[in-house]
């Protein structure tokens, strides 16, 4: 059996997806991926009183992909000062998720759009 990060919303959630925290996410061990996207119709087929059905919106496979770190790269020349403070833009090179990285501080922020845990590491 494999282990895997599916991300799940209620029905109707999904429209806000992108500028609300609607999501969450479930681990799930299956053999395959065709088991994982069975989960949540049997989920829905079944639901009790108050129960909102749910979503799929999207299966990661827990393995060497899910832990790789992100590649940043300077991606504006020039440091922004502005009413967060000075920091460089940063990007990074194989999935494209943007951060910031504040004073001299080796830490690069991801954006506000790249909080959620699927996007702690680099999955490209």
């Amino acid at each position: 059996m494999k282990t895997y990060l599916m991300e799940v919303c209620a029905k109707g959630d999904e429209i806000n997806i992108a500028t609300e925290d609607v999501s969450w996410i479930e681990d799930v061990n299956c053999n395959s991926e065709t088991d994982v996207k069975a989960i949540i119709p049997n989920f829905n087929k079944t639901l009790r009183p108050g129960e909102r059905a749910r979503v799929l919106l999207g299966i990661t496979e827990m393995g060497v992909s899910t832990t790789a770190p992100h590649q940043w790269y300077k991606s504006y020349p020039v440091t922004i000062s502005d009413s967060e403070g000075l920091y460089d833009r940063y990007k990074c090179k194989k999935c494209g998720i943007t951060g910031k990285r504040f004073g001299l501080s080796d830490i690069i922020t991801t954006d506000k759009k790249y909080q959620k845990p699927k996007y702690k590491y680099c999955t490209s």
